[in-house]
């Protein structure tokens, strides 16, 4: 199938996402406090005997790993990989090889820092790119991941069709994020989503919509579990700690700038939940195949 070359994501929607994750990793690190490294902006999933965030987070890895049916000589490309915390994860764990990429500089550098903590330089490197407009050859890697970042991108289509070049024939996509339940929604469900993108820059297609869209460019055995139980805790813990902080933070960005990323942040953060009990979003787990024979297009 022959995929056109895309623009890429805008100046002002890279500004805004990189400036929202730049500004806003305190309120983060407040919202789910470690000292480990690197740090993981994710949801989590509280199965499998879980009893903490951070193990929650460490089987999200495991959920992908399954999900994607790797094997040990595939190589993954983490498209929106935060400081590279899934891949440092595979190549300690697994020993794969991995790249992951990001729009936010601080990311890079947070994530390059800790990957030479961590020993795995010779397995995983992270590169500054628009996962809209990569510079990677077609069929580069087995495996794709998406971990709550598929949301972000300005174009959705463009997604999957770039997912798709740089996957090989056989390879396989797996992405957690948001998704509407339906195509349309009623007032009160529109304001809420709103909200979640005026703090994160994130829409949310609908499954159907995603389907579709997956499929259109050429991937085939498409499949949404829904996972919002098991992704609840990160919700719940997020949507917590954003109610306190609100209220500060409402009050320090008409002081200074810096604080409205966070207070945006908060704010989107606090209507997830209410969007998911209203039944307008769940999480979700998408797998998907690039065929190994592609039929002309």
């Amino acid at each position: 199938m022959s995929i056109a070359q895309n623009k890429g994501t805008s100046p002002a929607h890279r500004e805004f996402v990189d400036r929202g994750y730049t500004y806003t990793r305190p309120l983060f690190r407040w919202m789910f406090p470690t000292r480990r490294r690197p740090f993981m902006i994710h949801f989590g999933h509280w199965d499998g005997g879980v009893r903490n965030h951070f193990q929650a987070l460490l089987r999200t890895n495991e959920v992908f790993i399954q999900a994607s049916r790797l094997q040990p000589h595939d190589r993954v490309l983490d498209m929106g990989c935060g400081e590279a915390s899934a891949m440092i994860y595979l190549a300690e764990k697994h020993r794969n090889e991995a790249v992951g990429i990001t729009i936010c500089e601080d990311q890079v550098r947070r994530g390059r820092q800790a990957i030479t903590e961590r020993g795995v330089a010779d397995l995983v490197t992270v590169e500054h790119m628009d996962y809209l407009n990569t510079t990677f050859a077609d069929g580069e890697f087995d495996v794709v991941w998406a971990m709550d970042s598929y949301s972000t991108a300005e174009d959705h289509a463009a997604f999957f069709a770039e997912a798709y070049r740089v996957l090989k024939p056989g390879g396989r996509i797996v992405i957690q994020d948001g998704f509407c339940k339906n195509r349309t929604t009623d007032r009160a469900g529109n304001e809420m989503l709103d909200k979640i993108f005026d703090g994160f820059g994130a829409k949310f297609p609908s499954v159907d919509e995603v389907t579709e869209m997956s499929e259109k460019v050429g991937f085939a055995d498409v499949s949404i579990r829904d996972i919002t139980r098991e992704t609840w805790g990160t919700t719940r813990i997020a949507a917590r700690v954003s109610n306190v902080a609100r209220p500060l933070l409402t009050v320090l960005r008409r002081l200074n700038s810096h604080f409205d990323p966070p207070a945006r942040i908060a704010i989107g953060t606090a209507a997830l939940p209410a969007a998911i009990k209203r039944n307008v979003l769940l999480i979700g787990l998408l797998t998907a195949t690039k065929p190994q024979h592609q039929v002309p297009q």
